[in-house]
């Protein structure tokens, strides 16, 4: 496996890496942006508004610094959310549409809006696509039967033109969350969380952990925009550290079609063939359920810790089984926020910042049981969107 070393490395990882990120993050969320698009008509200039974050890249001085940077990411989420009420609409029916079922970050969200659209009184049905050539035929196939509101959580904008264009010519808002879409005629509004910031934490935590001394494999799945995003903030955040010795290997591309079958091998061959790799940061974290139990059953377990996003594989980090930090900026949450947005559109109410954060998570505040990270439990987000709604329980 080839490899390089800073400062040569700069310019030759990023380009491979980069390159891939570069389309995407080009479009990133911003959170000095303030203004966003109101009722169901589609921005298409700027960006959306993020949950604020710091500037990128933030350059420590010192190695407890970093630490220090890491044990902030892990204090727990609190509530910033909206404070305008908004009415759920009457007659309303809410389609959403979304990745792969076997991946719960596909299935969680979507569960989630389920739940609070049925607390609203609004019909609601979702429905999850195997296949990213498929998502615009079930789009189109959700308006067709009669959706007034969509909610797209099926990855990039891009591959749902067709629908996009009959979503605007009838006036039916589609809203997209966690997929760090940029503005696009037909999509109305796009609900994300700081991925910018979370790459840096993610940074911080593999460069504690490794003395300043990371040699990083770097996995990016460009099918989604949000971890497209996160990868670009890492690789950033490790080349501005002044006090670090940074290597990167060769990087692996995959797809989410992959993950069950040729990823696992590939991972290992990439382990085997560079010994000196020491940490592994993968887009998101559900591929490594398949993952880590290959690189184990290699004999590699702990070599090369993984390092993610999602917060949906925590039982790996709670037994320090080849899993040593996660990001979780709650999928679940997402499902409401998107909720949120579709009833202001709805009502002819300007968007709002949803404000989701993230935490970071190690072995030792992995949640209770290691269930998916909600952020529920330290925020109250349901609550406090059915209050917004005029629900009571």
């Amino acid at each position: 496996m080839s490899r390089i070393s800073a400062p040569g490395l700069r310019r030759v990882v990023q380009m491979a890496i980069v390159a891939l990120i570069l389309p995407v993050a080009a479009c990133s969320s911003a959170a000095s942006q303030s203004s966003t698009s109101s009722g169901s008509t589609a921005t298409t200039s700027g960006t959306w508004p993020a949950s604020p974050g710091g500037t990128l890249p933030l350059k420590y001085s010192t190695l407890a610094q970093y630490q220090a940077a890491v044990a902030a990411a892990e204090a727990p989420v609190q509530w910033h959310g909206p404070t305008v009420p908004v009415k759920p609409p009457k007659n309303a029916y809410i389609a959403a549409i979304g990745c792969a079922a076997n991946f719960s970050g596909c299935t969680l969200p979507l569960q989630a809006a389920a739940a609070a659209a049925k607390a609203a009184g609004v019909k609601f049905t979702y429905t999850n696509v195997t296949n990213p050539e498929d998502y615009d035929q079930a789009v189109q196939t959700a308006i067709l039967n009669g959706a007034t509101a969509i909610f797209y959580d099926g990855g990039k904008a891009s591959l749902i033109p067709v629908a996009l264009k009959e979503a605007q010519q009838k006036h039916i808002p589609v809203v997209s969350a966690f997929n760090d879409n940029p503005p696009t005629p037909g999509l109305s509004y796009e609900v994300d969380p700081d991925g910018t910031a979370e790459g840096q934490a993610l940074a911080d935590a593999i460069i504690a952990n490794t003395n300043g001394k990371p040699d990083v494999l770097f996995m990016n799945d460009n099918e989604y925009g949000l971890p497209v995003l996160v990868l670009a903030a890492a690789m950033k955040q490790l080349q501005a550290c002044t006090i670090c010795h940074v290597t990167f290997a060769s990087p692996i591309n995959f797809t989410s079609a992959v993950v069950n079958t040729t990823l696992p091998t590939t991972t290992v061959s990439a382990l085997r063939a560079d010994p000196s790799i020491n940490a592994v940061l993968i887009g998101y974290d559900p591929p490594t359920t398949y993952l880590i139990p290959a690189i184990n059953s290699a004999g590699l377990k702990n070599k090369a810790p993984f390092y993610s996003q999602l917060g949906e594989t925590l039982q790996y980090i709670a037994t320090d089984n080849d899993f040593k930090n996660d990001t979780g900026a709650s999928v679940t949450w997402a499902g409401y926020a998107a909720i949120d947005e579709l009833f202001r559109a709805l009502d002819h109410q300007p968007f709002v910042l949803e404000n989701i954060p993230f935490q970071m998570f190690d072995t030792q505040n992995v949640p209770a049981g290691n269930a998916p990270f909600t952020g529920e439990g330290s925020s109250n987000y349901v609550e406090h969107y059915l209050s917004l709604w005029g629900v009571t329980n």
